[in-house]
């Protein structure tokens, strides 16, 4: 997966789901927010030149689930 700039597309909850994984350029009171998750929906308030977005990766197979 890669960053895509918000600028250049905005992520759409029928394609990626309901909640991305989100980066945007921090103040210097929210270093610690720079990467969150955030609902698809929310998105579009945020500042389009300074956040970048990615789908959530699958989560892992639990060692039950694993067909290896």
């Amino acid at each position: 997966m890669k960053w895509t700039k918000l600028s250049d597309e905005s992520p759409i909850k029928s394609v990626h789901g309901d909640k991305v994984l989100l980066y945007r350029i921090p103040v210097a009171s929210q270093t610690l927010q720079s990467i969150s998750i955030h609902s698809t929906s929310m998105v579009k308030y945020c500042n389009i030149n300074e956040t970048w977005w990615m789908p959530l990766p699958k989560p892992p197979k639990s060692e039950e689930t694993r067909n290896d």
